[in-house]
């Protein structure tokens, strides 16, 4: 008689060894295939980004060269993408930084020559409309010149400018918004700016107690707003496509400063008192005792409103300090008396450092200098 051999059972411990080794092997299997899937397409993408930089580069160059007669030195390219973070796209469009061994230009390049641009000219255009406006009320100066063009810069334009044909570049500068400084100007009667209105430039004008305030503002400011300067103010001007308004701001002398009131609904001016800045100042650092404070003299001031917001001008003493700000501490109550703070840089404009405020109706203001 014959006995077969029996079988010993796998053990437990011998099955879950070949279960978590063929598991082992099978993440290995898929992480080395994941990674090799995300290198070939990173390695696509790269290879895709580095044609189609070529391809603006090209465009670019063609364009200046088509235009205006000369080959720009390309600089940089910045290649336009769309859509989620990680489901992003490009758009066809690029925006070349370039050269013409003295100017930095920008040209925009798109999918075909009716959507290409470039801002070489965009000086030689600004000057030209500034002449244009100076033809009917003389002495202005470009405060700030502002393009909204569909989504783009809007100083990108097709055709070349020759001094003659402004009119017709205009319409590519879509949504100008210009803002224009003068000296002792009465603007009650202003003229009428056909240029301006025909082409729906809104601009701003804006009148300067002196030529050295608007020096100032020429040579300091990025973003200039009026209301920033309002204390050396006397005046301004809209224009619009539907017609032009005088304006001027309402700034209150309260003695060591002044406040420009919105009167944006009924009421009363605000009242101001004499307020201990350095009380404000401690029950600031006993909330927020890690922020860091300029230390120096706190002065202070309780202004009362109606619920509108206010400027408040601190006058400059002395020379401005490099970073043409001083620390202040705003401890605001609300309509139900609860509190809060808020930690204000006043950044100097002309003669004033600058602080806005808001539509709590009770500010207690601390200035420290």
């Amino acid at each position: 008689m014959q006995h077969s051999e029996k079988k010993q059972p796998v053990s437990v411990k011998k099955l879950l060894l070949i279960l978590i080794g063929s598991a082992a092997g099978l993440a290995v299997l898929i992480a080395g295939g994941t990674y090799v899937y995300l290198r070939c397409a990173e390695a696509g993408r790269d290879r895709d980004e580095a044609l189609r930089t070529e391809r603006a580069q090209g465009d670019a160059a063609r364009w200046v060269q088509e235009k205006y007669g000369f080959t720009p030195e390309i600089t940089d390219v910045d290649l336009k993408r769309d859509g989620a973070l990680f489901d992003s796209y490009y758009t066809g469009t690029a925006i070349v930084w370039a050269s013409d061994g003295d100017n930095s230009f920008r040209v925009l390049v798109g999918e075909g020559d009716e959507h290409t641009g470039d801002d070489y000219q965009h000086q030689e255009i600004e000057d030209a409309l500034l002449e244009e406006v100076n033809g009917i009320l003389s002495g202005g100066k470009v405060l700030r010149f502002e393009y909204v063009n569909k989504g783009n810069d809007g100083s990108f334009v097709r055709k070349k400018f020759t001094g003659d044909n402004l009119k017709s570049i205009l319409p590519e500068l879509m949504q100008l918004h210009l803002k224009l400084g003068y000296v002792n100007t009465e603007f009650a009667n202003a003229p009428d700016f056909p240029i301006l209105r025909d082409f729906e430039i809104f601009t701003e004008m804006f009148s300067f107690d002196s030529a050295a305030h608007l020096a100032d503002a020429l040579q300091t400011e990025v973003y200039f707003r009026g209301e920033d300067w309002a204390p050396m103010l006397t005046g301004g001007l809209y224009v619009r496509a539907d017609g032009s308004e005088a304006f001027s701001y309402d700034v209150m002398d309260c003695g060591d400063f002044k406040v420009m009131y919105s009167y944006e609904q009924e009421g009363a001016p605000p009242k101001v008192t004499l307020e201990d800045g350095d009380a404000v100042i401690r029950r600031f650092r006993e909330q927020y005792p890690n922020t860091d404070l300029a230390t120096g003299t706190a002065h202070g001031w309780k202004v009362v409103t109606g619920g509108q917001a206010f400027y408040l001008y601190y006058p400059v003493h002395g020379e401005i300090p490099t970073m043409r700000y001083i620390d202040a501490v705003v401890e605001a109550e609300t309509a139900d008396e609860s509190t809060y703070f808020q930690h204000s840089n006043m950044y100097a404009h002309g003669d004033y450092y600058v602080l806005e405020c808001n539509y709590i109706p009770i500010h207690r203001i601390a200035v420290i200098e």
